[in-house]
């Protein structure tokens, strides 16, 4: 943990040649050594780089790798659906048609009553009686898509209310009709999307006429409570927040609606009740929601200017009003259509990374033992041929190629002309001064076709002195000499 790879081969091979046979060759190869140590320091960074978070054509629970995350959180599988029906149930139990009517209440709770419509900024006041509107339900899903297109129809205001002064720039009608003649129809939508969460929650992206949604200024979405509750909510610039809660009955042929509206006052943000709008709705088939809008209309006196403003049934991908989101206005929340930020992380387990990184660093010891062993074996020939060059020219058949040997006459002459330094010769012991001093002497012809280095003389006399005395005694000499008439050809 605590050395860099290189110096982690190189200590390793340090312990190897600690051996006085090894030692002094072992100088000779650590270039070498330091080389391949290079190598490995880059095998393993591009092992470890493996292990890094990696998001192409790779898989996760597999021997190599971690678990994957999508095994227990559904964001990061990439095969869990994100259509609305298979987030929860009541995404499909909620389409259909539905017609019913709704009654609207002030902040006391009492009836609303009709308003005339100042000009100004803001929504218009209604100047039609709420007390029993008629509403028109269209819900669809579609994949990842919610689509909720609201239709109301009003009946037209009373003669008292018609009979008061307008002030200057007021109405008492919202259309090109007469007060207490005609009667109005408004509209409102919702359009929601899934998320990459994948929960039942949908996220509101747009909405119409009396449900105006501004994205930049106003979040909401919409979420099953329940089996049999629908939950929607929006905030409009942290001020004003409504709320629409759909309850279902057990075979969802019929609903319970109401719309709630607060507001945010004071440096406390309290929030102030506005208003409710609540009632009932049943569920009816096409020919059904079509006729009873067409009774509504009628029965209410509603101009045909007014009808003519809504399509009606309403297929997806039109809107009873005003502005019908995009398909660049889906784009930036449909999940279908983005990027989800939650990637299945395919990471390699620690034990596979440590045991190839394990197993690379061996098999390059590996290699580079059997380099260093190789390299010895060549040196400790071409110092024993020379050895062998040196011999033949003072004893010619101490070396012999055939099988009879050296007889012991010849092996003591032999040791003893080794074995005759200044200091301490012929005390039975050839020191390595003695033996490189026999070595690099002989012939001037034959030392300057094959001169022994003193490398190749290091692991010569390494290879004799075989108890590592330091010194070669008649045995060791013998036996080496043994050696030579197995491994050498006889050298003229």
């Amino acid at each position: 943990e605590k050395q860099t790879p290189d110096r982690f081969i190189f200590h390793s091979l340090l312990i190897f040649s600690s051996s006085s046979h090894h030692q002094h060759v072992f100088i000779i190869c650590i270039p070498i050594i330091m080389k391949f140590s290079k190598v490995l320091t880059s095998t393993i960074f591009l092992i470890q780089l493996s292990s890094s978070t990696v998001r192409a054509a790779k898989k996760c629970s597999t021997w190599a790798t971690e678990d994957c995350i999508g095994d227990i959180d559904i964001r990061y599988d990439p095969n869990a659906s994100t259509n609305l029906v298979d987030l929860h149930p009541l995404y499909k139990e909620m389409q259909g048609l539905w017609v019913g009517t709704l009654t609207a209440y002030d902040d006391s709770n009492n009836v609303r009553t009709p308003k005339q419509s100042s000009p100004g900024p803001g929504r218009p006041e209604n100047p039609y009686p709420q007390d029993s509107f008629l509403a028109f339900w269209n819900v669809s899903v579609s994949g990842s898509r919610f689509y909720q297109h609201d239709l109301y129809v009003y009946a037209p205001a009373d003669s008292d209310f018609c009979a008061e002064e307008l002030p200057p720039g007021s109405k008492n009608v919202l259309d090109d009709g007469l007060c207490g003649v005609n009667g109005y129809a408004s509209a409102g939508e919702v359009f929601r999307a899934s998320t990459h969460e994948k929960d039942e929650i949908s996220r509101t992206v747009a909405g119409t006429g009396g449900y105006a949604f501004n994205p930049e200024t106003t979040e909401g979405y919409g979420q099953p409570l329940d089996t049999q509750v629908f939950y929607g909510t929006a905030l409009m610039r942290d001020t004003i927040m409504s709320s629409q809660t759909f309850v279902y009955d057990s075979d969802y042929k019929s609903m319970y609606v109401s719309t709630q509206a607060y507001a945010f006052s004071g440096l406390v943000g309290t929030l102030k009740y506005r208003g409710e709008s609540m009632g009932t709705l049943e569920r009816v088939n096409e020919k059904e929601y079509l006729e009873r809008i067409e009774q509504a209309y009628n029965k209410n006196n509603v101009t045909q200017a007014t009808r003519d403003q809504f399509i009606i049934p309403t297929p997806q991908g039109v809107c009873l009003a005003q502005p019908c989101p995009t398909e660049e206005v889906w784009a930036a929340a449909d999940p279908t259509m983005t990027e989800s930020p939650y990637k299945e992380q395919y990471k390699v387990k620690a034990g596979v990374i440590a045991g190839f990184t394990i197993l690379g660093a061996l098999l390059l010891i590996a290699a580079i033992i059997l380099f260093y062993q190789n390299r010895i074996k060549q040196i400790k020939k071409k110092a024993r041929t020379k050895f062998a060059s040196r011999m033949a020219q003072s004893t010619r058949n101490i070396v012999r190629h055939d099988d009879s040997g050296a007889t012991p006459a010849e092996l003591i002459a032999a040791f003893d002309r080794i074995d005759s330094g200044e200091t301490d010769g012929g005390d039975g012991l050839i020191s390595r001064d003695e033996m490189w001093a026999y070595v690099s002497s002989g012939h001037e012809e034959t030392l300057a076709k094959g001169k022994m280095t003193e490398k190749e003389f290091d692991v010569l006399f390494d290879s004799i002195d075989k108890d590592g005395s330091g010194k070669i005694d008649f045995s060791e000499f013998c036996a080496f000499i043994a050696e030579l008439n197995r491994e050498v050809e006889l050298v003229e």
